[in-house]
């Protein structure tokens, strides 16, 4: 189970990205960071897959404040699972659906 940032609940920052934001565009999502910490590695994969794809940031971080937007593959599953690593090693998971938002705010 990956340590979760102090004082972040996983449906907390889940249930406040669902209610701000509109409806997706198809394809899709904006990581917001909202953290003090810099967003060192961004992986993804659709819920039903027992895989993480590639590190989505590559070569790049999102800074405290920045944001990065993510192109996910169209299809039917609008349920994505995240896992974001901050450089001080901290790691949080996360699912989102895509269905009902585009925007994903990690805040601490």
């Amino acid at each position: 189970m990956p340590t979760l940032r102090s004082g972040l609940a996983p449906c907390a920052v889940l249930a406040a990205a669902v209610l701000a934001a509109a409806p997706a565009l198809a394809g899709q999502v904006t990581v917001n960071n909202g953290t003090q910490t810099v967003l060192y590695r961004l992986f993804t994969s659709e819920s039903s897959d027992e895989m993480w794809g590639p590190d989505r940031l590559g070569e790049k971080v999102v800074q405290p404040g920045g944001s990065v937007v993510l192109t996910i593959p169209d299809n039917m599953d609008c349920a994505w699972d995240f896992l974001l690593v901050y450089a001080d090693g901290v790691e949080d998971q996360m699912t989102l659906n895509t269905c009902m938002t585009d925007t994903l705010n990690l805040t601490e």
